[in-house]
């Protein structure tokens, strides 16, 4: 149960990571690639925002396993 713990824990930070850097290309404050059609798209904070919740949503779960 320990392992499947610790892979919880990383895969959440990791959406929740991944979540943040959607969220910050949507809302332009992150600029690279500057080529990216992600970059100030309403589309990509709403895909972040929901990434990051579900991230730190696994994390909190996984915590509160034994």
């Amino acid at each position: 149960m320990r392992r499947v713990r610790s892979f919880l824990i990383a895969a959440g930070f990791a959406l929740a990571v991944v979540g943040a850097v959607f969220l910050l290309q949507g809302l332009a404050i992150i600029r690279w690639p500057a080529g990216s059609s992600m970059v100030g798209d309403v589309l990509w904070v709403n895909y972040g925002a929901g990434l990051a919740v579900l991230g730190l949503f696994i994390v909190i779960v996984a915590r509160r396993l034994r």
